[in-house]
């Protein structure tokens, strides 16, 4: 039995186990036979564990419906393939949440996971300064420009890092990687940046991109984006007919829905602003009844634009309520709640109670020091 070798993590455990255990010649029988019932305790727990520790050497894949395990064998900007046994399946990209690929390295795998918690500056920081290797596979290193270019604009639209250099982060990527799985995801994040940002033409050009996309609910997406840079340019008119459009579009997955009642929403906001008030705050209203409630910035975005509504009906106590729903309970979105804070600054003027406004103009400053919601309430 001192011949036996045992791995490691085994050893460790039968030697503590059985320090007190001198298995000698000498040994008497007892001894031996509780010596071997330790041993046997102790293989037995070490293999339940091996039983307990997960697969290795597999790409895992998280969709929005399940999670695959398996060898991913090709990618494209419209379909991941894997294989898990003698089983092979086509991943639609516009399904995928993420990939962890076997071959990733163990600070890259932590950094994904950073960004999947909205921890954008600590996951911005990690892959920065990780090195890639000499052999690391080309799939693992155009995901990682992708997740570096994708905290960029993330802490661009929170208004935490330089727009331009966000937004030139990601068009390189684009330029370097027009294949990517990531591709349609890069281009509705160009999009946004470029919205943000006030460069129409950039975000026209990248939602174009993103119409281009195989699937009626990607589509459908693009058409209401570039209904909303009509809506940010204030050509209310045109926009009011992409939106009404867009409402006609097929789309049978469940994200369908949200961008129909997006489409909803951004149709209420043109007709607020073409002075039909009524019509449009019973659109809001039926979209915040209707709306998932883990749709934080659907709901915030209605709130808001139920906020202006009010406002611009001579309602400011109505308005002031809309917009502390977005201030106390969905102010995930920065830009939205960048939004909903610079007009709360007017209305707790408007309403005498400087305090507060003070107290909130102080909010939004410290925390969306370079949004352009800030230069509005200085």
């Amino acid at each position: 039995m001192n011949n036996m070798n045992f791995p490691i993590g085994i050893s460790c455990f039968i030697t503590s186990s059985t320090a007190s255990v001198r298995l000698k010649r000498s040994a008497t029988l007892g001894t031996m036979v509780s010596a071997c019932k330790n041993i046997y305790f102790a293989l037995a727990i070490a293999s339940s564990l091996m039983l307990c520790r997960p697969a290795l050497g597999l790409d895992r894949i998280r969709t929005t419906k399940s999670n695959v395990s398996g060898t991913i064998k090709s990618l494209s900007r419209n379909t991941v393939s894997i294989t898990s046994g003698s089983a092979k399946r086509n991943i639609q990209t516009y399904q995928i949440t993420y990939i962890i690929f076997d071959k990733e390295p163990t600070e890259v795998t932590r950094a994904k996971r950073d960004v999947r918690s909205g921890r954008f500056e600590a996951a911005a920081k990690a892959l920065e300064a990780f090195v890639p290797t000499p052999n690391l596979p080309p799939e693992i290193l155009s995901d990682v420009q992708f997740q570096r270019a994708y905290c960029a604009v993330q802490l661009a639209l929170a208004g935490e890092a330089d727009s331009q250099k966000s937004a030139d982060e990601m068009a390189n990527f684009l330029s370097k990687y027009p294949q990517s799985f990531h591709y349609f995801e890069a281009q509705r994040l160009a999009g946004e940046l470029a919205m943000a940002t006030g460069n129409w033409d950039l975000a026209k050009q990248s939602f174009t991109q993103l119409a281009t996309a195989p699937w009626d609910v990607v589509r459908l997406e693009a058409a209401v984006r570039n209904a909303q840079i009509l809506q940010a340019q204030e050509k209310y008119s045109q926009a009011l007919k992409v939106f009404q459009s867009a409402l006609t579009m097929p789309g049978k997955e469940g994200q369908s829905q949200s961008l129909h009642q997006a489409a909803t929403l951004g149709k209420a906001v043109c007709l607020s602003n073409a002075g039909n008030l009524d019509e449009a705050i019973s659109l809001i209203e039926q979209i915040i009844s209707q709306a998932d409630s883990e749709n934080t910035l659907l709901h915030a975005q209605a709130y808001n634009a139920l906020g202006k509504c009010y406002h611009d009906s001579n309602r400011p106590k109505d308005a002031l309520l809309a917009f502390l729903h977005v201030d106390v309970i969905y102010f995930n979105d920065p830009r939205e709640h960048a939004k909903s804070l610079a007009n709360l600054v007017q209305l707790w003027n408007q309403l005498d109670n400087p305090r507060r406004a003070e107290e909130t103009r102080k909010i939004l400053k410290t925390r969306y020091p370079k949004s352009r919601w800030v230069q509005g309430v200085n």
